[in-house]
C-alpha cells in the first residue's frame, strides 16, 4: 500500500507543499509524551503516505487513522516545536477531534477533468466508489485550518466517508471521550444547582432571606406532582412565595416548554430581581395568568416597584449560526496569498459578517438591564421565546457587571453552572449538532447555513472578553480561561456541554462541568489563566501595608461596571479566532510582551522588599508570538508579486478612508522601510541617482531629497525616479519625495503654467497646479509626470507634484 501511485496527472499545484524534514535525535529536551487513545477508541480507517498539514504549516509525511473521537496523525519524523502542549487528552498539533469540525471539503478528480482536480467543494453526503478524492480540507469551529493530501494514498474515499459520519455526534452513550477524564465518566459528580441547599445557599449570597418570612421559595417541580413539566429547568427553582400552586400548574401550563418565570439573582444592595423566562402563549387565560404573575413580583419588592419585562430577538438563534458561518469563512486563513488578499477591506467584510453586531446586541441589552436594575431599582424579567440562549447570555453579564464575585475564578465556575448548566442551554444542540439521536436521520444539515453550529456559547464568552480589555483589572482570571473553555466545549469530553439539559444528563448517567481546568490541561498551560494585573495590584498594595497578600482589595472591588454600547468600544477577539495565524500576531509583542515586563518589574520589586509573594508569572521563550502558546512567531513573510489594481479595489471604502485621512499628515525625516523586510527600501546609491534626476529636472544643482511615506489611492510605483521598473513587493507604502534647495545666493525665477488654470484661490496665494488631462478617467500605474512648484520667493522649499 505504501508503493502505490496515483495515475492521474495532475495539472494544479497542490495545497500544499511536501517539505523534508531532517530526523530529530531523541533526547530528553524534545522527546514528547504520547497521547494515547481512549478506552474502547478503535481505529475505523487508515491512509498511508499522506501530507498532513495545518495552516501556515509546513506539510509532514506519515499515515493517519480516524477513530469515532478524533483523526490523528503519525508522521514519519517527529518535528520539534516551540509550543508547549495544551491538552492532556488530545495533541494540538496531529490530533483533530471530530466533534470540533464544522466543515469538510474535499477536491474530487472526475472522469472529464482532463487530469485536473476540481476545486474544493463541501462533503454533505457519503462518497461513491466511482468518485476519487485527491485532497480533504476540514474547517475546525475553533477557526483552524486541516489539510490532508491523499494523492499518493489509498482509501481516500474511504477515510472521508469515516471523517463525515463520526463528525455527527449521535447519543450520548455511544460518545466514547464523554466523561473520560472523570471517574465512571462522570457518574458520581455532583450536578450543581439541582438540589434544595445550592439554591438555598444562593439566596443566602445575595443577602435574601430564607426563613419562613422570606418572600422567595423553592419549589421541587417533578417531586411535587405538578400535571406539566418544564423542559430544561433543574428539579428544583425559586419562585415567589406569593404564588400558590394552581398559579404554577397555570404558568407551566401555559408557557413555552413550561418554562416559565424563574428567580436567578438578587441586588444585594438594593431590592430588585432577576428572571428569565420562555415566550408565553397568547390565548384568552394570558391576560389574568400575566396579571398573577407581576402582582407577585411586584410583593416581592419592598417599594412595590412593577417588573419590567425586557423581549428579546426572536430569530437570535439563526441569526448567530449565519453570523458565526460567516465568520469562519473570514477567519479561517490557510495561506498568505489569502491572507494578503482579506487585507483590502478587512473593516468592510467583518462587518458584513454581522458577529459584531451580535455582540453589540448582547451588551447593549444588558446595559439596558443594568440601568433598570441599578439605576431604578426595579426587578427585570428577560424573555425569549425558547429561553435558553440569549435570556441566559445578558442575564450571565448582568450579573457579572452587578456582582464582583462573578468576576472571580470560583464565580465565573459557579455562574457557568447556574445559568448555562442548570437552566438547560442545548449545549448539544448548538455546538455538535445532536438535534436526534437516531444516526439514520443524520447528514446533511436541514437549514440552509453552511454548518450546523450556533454558538450561543461562543458569543458569551466574547462579551465577557470585550469587559475584561476595558476592566482588566476586575477579573481574577485571564481570556486564557475563555478560550480554553471554548476549546473545551467543542471536544465533547464535557458531559454537561454534551447534553442539552440535566435530564438527559441523569438519563445518561453522566455529569460533571469544566471546571476545575487543570482536569483537561497541561500544568504549563494553566499556569497562564491568572489574570497577572489584578495580582499586581493585590501584591503592591501588600507591599505597602505591609501584609501578606489578600485574595481581595478594595480598590479593585467595583461593584457595577457597565458594558459598552458603541462599535467604536467593540473589537474583534483577535486572541481567539486570529490566534492561529502567525501574520496576524507579532513577535515578542503584543499583551504577553506587557505582562511579561510587568513580571519582571515585580520580581524587581519583590528582591528590593525582600518578599516572597510574588512568584514567576510567565515563563516564554525567547522568542515568542503574541498568540502564544498557540502559534509560532512569524519567521519569515514570502514577497507577493502583485499588480497595483489587485491591491486596491474601487469598492474599497476601508482603504479610501484610510488613504485619505494619511494623506493629511506630513512625516519627515522618518525612515521608509518595507513591510515585508527590515531593510529600508532607499540606498545611498538610490538616494544619490534621484538627487541628480530631481536636479536635472527642476534646474537646481544640488537638491536634497527626503523622504516622506504616503498611503496612495491607486497604484503608483514607488519607483518612479528609476531607470527601469523592477517588480513591486506587496507593499501599499510608497514614498513621495520631498525637494529641499541647498542654500544658494541665487533662485531660479519660477513661471507658473499659463493656461487651464483652476479659478480656486488659496490662502497662501501659492500656484494651483493644472488639471489632470482629459481622458484619464483612471490612474495607470505607468510612470507619472512630474512638475515642480516653487512654494514661495523666500523659502527654499520645493514641492514635487505627481499627475
Amino acid at each position: 500500500m505504501s508503493n502505490f501511485t496515483s495515475f492521474v496527472d495532475y495539472a494544479e499545484k497542490p495545497h500544499v507543499a511536501a517539505t523534508s524534514q531532517t530526523p530529530i535525535p531523541p533526547s530528553p529536551l524534545n522527546e514528547k509524551r504520547p497521547i494515547p487513545l481512549f478506552p474502547n477508541e478503535i481505529s475505523s480507517s487508515s491512509c498511508d503516505d499522506v501530507s498532513f498539514s495545518m495552516q501556515f504549516g509546513e506539510s509532514e509525511q506519515g499515515h493517519v487513522i480516524c477513530t469515532k473521537v478524533r483523526l490523528r496523525f503519525y508522521p514519519a519524523v517527529v518535528k520539534e516545536r516551540n509550543l508547549p502542549q495544551r491538552s492532556k487528552f488530545f495533541d494540538d498539533f496531529y490530533d483533530v477531534p471530530l466533534t470540533a469540525i464544522a466543515r469538510i471539503e474535499v477536491a474530487i478528480v472526475k472522469g472529464n477533468s482532463k487530469g485536473k482536480a476540481d476545486k474544493f467543494q463541501r462533503l454533505e453526503t457519503s462518497l461513491s466508489t466511482m468518485e476519487t478524492v485527491s485532497i480533504i480540507r476540514l474547517i475546525l469551529k475553533d477557526v483552524r485550518v486541516v489539510t490532508i493530501d491523499l494523492r499518493r494514498s489509498q482509501n481516500a474515499n474511504i477515510l472521508a466517508n469515516q471523517i463525515l459520519y463520526f463528525s455527527k455526534s449521535g447519543p450520548i452513550e455511544k460518545m466514547t471521550q464523554v466523561g473520560a477524564a472523570m471517574e465512571e465518566r462522570g457518574v458520581k459528580a455532583k450536578t450543581a444547582f439541582n438540589s434544595y441547599e445550592a439554591w438555598r445557599s444562593e439566596l443566602q449570597r445575595c443577602q435574601q432571606k430564607t426563613d419562613s418570612t422570606s418572600v422567595w421559595k423553592i419549589v421541587a417541580l417533578n417531586k411535587e406532582g405538578f400535571n406539566y413539566a418544564a423542559q430544561g429547568y433543574p428539579v428544583y427553582v425559586v419562585v415567589s412565595n406569593f404564588l400558590d400552586r394552581v398559579d404554577i400548574e397555570r404558568q407551566l401550563q401555559h408557557y413555552k416548554q413550561g418554562r416559565f418565570p424563574i428567580w436567578v439573582w438578587s441586588r444585594a444592595n438594593g431590592h430588585s430581581a432577576l428572571f428569565v423566562s420562555a415566550d408565553h402563549e397568547n390565548n384568552i387565560a394570558m391576560p389574568a395568568i400575566l396579571a398573577k404573575m407581576q402582582e407577585s413580583i411586584t410583593r416581592c419588592h419592598p417599594n412595590n416597584e412593577k417588573p419590567h419585562v425586557i423581549k428579546l430577538d426572536v430569530d437570535f438563534v439563526s441569526n448567530v449560526g449565519k453570523a458565526f458561518d460567516n465568520l469562519l469563512s473570514l477567519c479561517a486563513i490557510d495561506s498568505y496569498e489569502q491572507y494578503v488578499t482579506l487585507q483590502n477591506g478587512w473593516n468592510t467584510k467583518l462587518s458584513r459578517t454581522g458577529w459584531l453586531h451580535l455582540v453589540k446586541l448582547c451588551l447593549q441589552t444588558t446595559y439596558q438591564t443594568i440601568q433598570w436594575i441599578v439605576d431604578r431599582d426595579r426587578s427585570v424579567i428577560l424573555q425569549e421565546d425558547e429561553g435558553s440562549d440569549m435570556s441566559i447570555i445578558v442575564a450571565s453579564l448582568t450579573q457579572m457587571c452587578c456582582d464582583p464575585f462573578y468576576r472571580t475564578t470560583t464565580g465565573l465556575q459557579q455562574l457557568i453552572e447556574k445559568m448555562w448548566i442548570a437552566l438547560g442551554h442545548p449545549f448539544g444542540e448548538r455546538l455538535l449538532g445532536r438535534t436526534d439521536d437516531d444516526p439514520s436521520r443524520r447528514g446533511k444539515p436541514q437549514n440552509k447555513m453552511r454548518t450546523d453550529v450556533m454558538p450561543t456559547w461562543l458569543l458569551f464568552l466574547d462579551c465577557v472578553s470585550q469587559l475584561h480589555r476595558i476592566y482588566t483589572f476586575e477579573f481574577t482570571f485571564s481570556p486564557h480561561v475563555l478560550i480554553a473553555l471554548w476549546d473545551l466545549s467543542l471536544t465533547g469530553m464535557v458531559p454537561s456541554m454534551a447534553c442539552n439539559n440535566l435530564e438527559e444528563q441523569l438519563l445518561a448517567k453522566v455529569g460533571g462541568g469544566p471546571f476545575p481546568l487543570d482536569r483537561y490541561f497541561e500544568k504549563s498551560y494553566s499556569k497562564l489563566f491568572g489574570n497577572i494585573w489584578h495580582d499586581a495590584v493585590l501584591f503592591m498594595e501588600s507591599i505597602k501595608k505591609n501584609q501578606p497578600v489578600c485574595a481581595h482589595s478594595k480598590f479593585l472591588q467595583c461593584e457595577f461596571i457597565r458594558p459598552p454600547t458603541s462599535f467604536c468600544d467593540i473589537q474583534l477577539w483577535s486572541e481567539c479566532y486570529l490566534r492561529w495565524i502567525p501574520p496576524a500576531n507579532g513577535k515578542n509583542s503584543g499583551k504577553l510582551g506587557e505582562e511579561l515586563s510587568l513580571d519582571e518589574k515585580m520580581i524587581e520589586m519583590a528582591k528590593k522588599w525582600n518578599s516572597s509573594e510574588w512568584k514567576m508569572h510567565l515563563d516564554l521563550p525567547e522568542e515568542y508570538s503574541s498568540a502564544y502558546p498557540y502559534s509560532i512567531p512569524e519567521i519569515s513573510r514570502p514577497i507577493m508579486d502583485l499588480n497595483d489594481f489587485d491591491m486596491i479595489r474601487p469598492d474599497d471604502f476601508d482603504a479610501m478612508s484610510m488613504n485619505s485621512s494619511i494623506n493629511s499628515y506630513s512625516f519627515v525625516n522618518t525612515p521608509v522601510r518595507n513591510n515585508t523586510t527590515t531593510e529600508s527600501i532607499f540606498d545611498h546609491s538610490t538616494l544619490e541617482k534621484r538627487n541628480r534626476r530631481a536636479a536635472a529636472t527642476i534646474g537646481s544643482e544640488s537638491p536634497v531629497i527626503q523622504m516622506r511615506p504616503k498611503e496612495q489611492i491607486v497604484g503608483y510605483s514607488k519607483y518612479a525616479f528609476d531607470d527601469s521598473l523592477s517588480p513591486r513587493p506587496h507593499s501599499r507604502t510608497v514614498e513621495t519625495p520631498i525637494l529641499k534647495n541647498s542654500p544658494s545666493p541665487s533662485y531660479t525665477p519660477f513661471h507658473p503654467t499659463p493656461v487651464h488654470r483652476s479659478n480656486t484661490v488659496r490662502a497662501d496665494n501659492r500656484p494651483i497646479p493644472p488639471p489632470r488631462p482629459q481622458g484619464l478617467g483612471t490612474l495607470t500605474p505607468s510612470r507619472p509626470e512630474i512638475r515642480a512648484h516653487r512654494d514661495d520667493i523666500e523659502s527654499p522649499t520645493i514641492r514635487v507634484t505627481r499627475f
